[in-house]
């Protein structure tokens, strides 16, 4: 019944359009294609585009449907999940010929023919010719056949539809068998280009050097940055805070720990942004980095923190800069043995912003250590033995670009947000990036398993993201993409 209107209209008196199937009221069989739907398990994160029920008519007529003389075929709308660049996603879809609406058993047989076929980047391929098992559909067994083919009573024909971009955008097509339309679309999200964060180490360095160095990082960055019109996302991370004979600062990193002031902070901060300025306007988002480790992460240090930074606000407001300025914290979940003095120094921090009318907000750009990688629900999980929950990290004062150095810690971050949507109801994408440590990892070896280079960190966070219909939408938020360096 599917080959054409003159194949079928002799023997059972209806003609076929591209929506509707008239037929007469004479005609003892009511003819109806039956679209089954199959969540497919050839790719997992296709829950999305796969969440809908098998379709049916309903005994009453519907809308747009005349009664005794029309049956409605449904037009399919397929949405992939955001899908990267050389990467697959695929749906499994089957059809059959049955006479009862409600109750499809494919009872009856008809010819399936491919009437509009897709481009690329879609396709349809592996279509197999299978026994109808009870509305389950198999994308990897049965008969192997080519369109148009004859479809028996008791079968159906499944087969795979699959977007595979090769470059950035969004795309369209649809797929016409028999007069059953799939209208697809798909979207491959454009990699964000990867700028160089700094762990700026001070240890054996005249503040002169150290300002030079500022000059000449700030305006690397944005020669690098000119060409593409967007907007910068670069991390100073300083290490370790402390306080020295009452002054707020850091003190570095090992194994020659080095004191550095808030005030030389700033210093150092301002140097870059001039050396950015001198290269580019095109806009510079700057990141105050430090940590949660040690016995100074206090409320009283993340007081001080911010009022640094709302001194260098003010600087950045006077002269006119395309500088959008946050605060940065390395939050590794083993560096204490509980998150209460982490949640005291953002909170130190929140109330100084809040009380100075400045919008400058924080940025966690650690880890989720031994949270879990599967099976996350609306109850926070713990993190291993860390005294984190995945809560605990949700309820800091914070976006996300977090450290993907591999597999386990996408996957701990996508539960994390899977977690934190189920809870609120809703999809919260705060994650906004990924953070990769592979040029510091060439400067100082080794680094086992923490050495991603950031497109294979953004990709593995992708398709984490995609994992699950939830979490999926969060990959459109996934703006910034940076790879730490060691100054020295």
């Amino acid at each position: 019944m599917w080959n054409s209107a003159a194949a079928v209209a002799p023997r059972l008196g209806f003609r076929v359009r591209r929506s509707l199937l008239h037929y007469s009221r004479s005609t003892a069989e009511r003819l109806v294609i039956l679209l089954f739907l199959l969540t497919s398990a050839l790719h997992s994160h296709l829950a999305a585009a796969m969440s809908r029920e098998p379709f049916s008519l309903p005994a009453a007529h519907p809308p747009g449907v005349q009664a005794r003389a029309s049956v409605v075929i449904e037009n399919e709308n397929l949405t992939f999940p955001v899908t990267p660049v050389g990467q697959t996603s695929t749906i499994c879809r089957a059809l059959c010929v049955c006479s009862t609406p409600s109750l499809c058993t494919c009872d009856l047989s008809g010819n399936l023919v491919l009437l509009h076929p897709l481009a690329p980047p879609f396709s349809a391929y592996n279509y197999l010719l299978e026994p109808y098992a009870n509305g389950v559909i198999d994308c990897s067994q049965g008969t192997p056949v080519q369109l148009p083919v004859f479809v028996p009573s008791g079968h159906q024909v499944a087969f795979t539809i699959a977007f595979s971009p090769t470059s950035p955008g969004t795309f369209t097509d649809y797929l016409d068998l028999s007069f059953y339309n799939f209208y697809l679309s798909g979207s491959a999200p454009v990699h964000p280009t990867t700028t160089t964060s700094w762990y700026v180490d001070a240890s054996g360095l005249k503040d002169h050097t150290l300002f030079a160095w500022a000059d000449h990082a700030g305006q690397q960055e944005g020669q690098l940055n000119a060409p593409f019109g967007d907007a910068s996302f670069v991390v100073l991370a300083f290490g370790e805070p402390w306080v020295s004979q009452k002054t707020y600062g850091v003190t570095g990193f090992s194994p020659n720990f080095t004191f550095v002031s808030v005030d030389k902070i700033e210093t150092i901060a301002k140097h870059f942004i001039l050396g950015y300025e001198i290269a580019t306007q095109r806009g510079l988002f700057l990141a105050i980095g430090t940590n949660n480790y040690g016995p100074y992460v206090t409320s009283a240090h993340g007081q001080a923190w911010a009022t640094m930074l709302i001194d260098l606000e003010k600087w950045i407001s006077k002269h006119g800069f395309a500088v959008y300025l946050a605060s940065a914290n390395d939050v590794e979940l083993e560096n204490a043995t509980s998150p209460q003095p982490t949640f005291s120094w953002f909170q130190g921090f929140v109330n100084t912003v809040n009380g100075s009318g400045t919008g400058l907000y924080n940025y966690d750009f650690g880890d989720a250590s031994s949270c879990p990688t599967s099976q996350a629900t609306s109850t926070p999980q713990q993190c291993g033995l860390t005294g984190w929950t995945q809560k605990d990290i949700t309820d800091l004062f914070a976006l996300f670009v977090p450290e993907i150095y591999n597999n386990s810690t996408a996957l701990e971050w996508q539960q994390i947000s899977l977690y934190n949507d189920l809870q609120s109801g809703r999809s919260e994408s705060f994650i906004e990036g990924v953070l990769t440590q592979q040029q510091a990892c060439v400067q100082r070896p080794p680094c086992t398993g923490t050495d991603y280079d950031a497109g294979t960190a953004w990709m593995q966070l992708v398709a984490a993201l995609n994992g699950s219909a939830i979490t999926a939408p969060g990959v459109l938020a996934l703006r910034w993409s940076t790879d730490l360096k060691w100054n020295q």
